[in-house]
This record gives structure tokens, sequence and C-alpha cells, in this order.
């Protein structure tokens, strides 16, 4: 397994966008998202994080839903109670790109946007890359 620590191409200016978004990732990952089995853990991705059934058949998860989908979400909620029925389903895909399931996975993710976005982000310029980037 190879795991690059920097590339061939030097950049000439500072990618000041990839800076943010590793920066928004550690924040939301160490300060705001649940983790390692907090209460509220499923819930708030539920409420917060794409959910692919939800995507398909744009529109919030619900108990009609979940059954749609083989009942491969369980809410563990009554069947009277719809678990988030005002969430933004496409708001929910943006969250989704700043959720990780562990330092691990975050720090994996931060190194290989920070080898290769730089590169990215100076060669699109940084609205380019930003449509790149949530595209």
């Amino acid at each position: 397994m190879v795991i690059p620590l920097r590339d061939d191409n030097p950049t000439r200016t500072k990618p000041v966008l990839t800076i943010v978004i590793i920066a928004v990732c550690i924040y939301v990952f160490a300060a705001v998202q649940p983790k390692g089995g907090e209460a509220g853990e499923v819930e708030f991705l539920v409420e917060h994080a794409a959910i692919p059934c939800e995507v398909v058949h744009a529109e919030p998860i619900s108990n009609n839903l979940a059954r749609q989908c083989d009942g491969q979400l369980e809410t563990n909620l009554p069947a009277s109670v719809e678990p988030f029925p005002d969430k933004n389903v496409w708001l929910a895909l943006v969250v989704s790109m700043f959720l990780h399931g562990s330092w691990l996975h975050l720090l994996g993710n931060m190194l290989f946007l920070w080898v290769f976005g730089n590169n990215i982000e100076e060669r699109l310029g940084v609205v380019g890359y930003a449509a790149f980037f949530l595209v």
C-alpha cells in the first residue's frame, strides 16, 4: 500500500479553499458530529446525513418510505412518528461531504485532499474548484 505524502507538481499559489475545506472537515468531525456510541449519534446521522433511499426517492425518510426501501433503515420510532419530515434531502448531500466515520477516515481523506486538491484548485481557480468539489 502506498500513501502519498506529496506530489511532483509544485503549486505557485496558496491553496486557500483546500485549507478551508480541511479545517471545516476537522471542525465538523471533532466538535459537531457525535461519534463512538454517543447518545444521539444515529439520530444525528438520520437527521443530517444523506441516506441513499432518501436521495433515490427525493424525500425525507418516513416510516412508509423505510418500508419501500426494504426496511434497510431502522428508525426505532413508533409507526405514528415521522423521523425528520422537514429534512432537506439535497442539503444533506452537501452536509455528508463533511462527515467522516473515524479519525483514520478523516485523516486519510484530508491527506489525499491536501496532496491533490492544491493542484486542482490552482488549475480551476477557487470558484471552479468549489464547483468541482460540490459536484
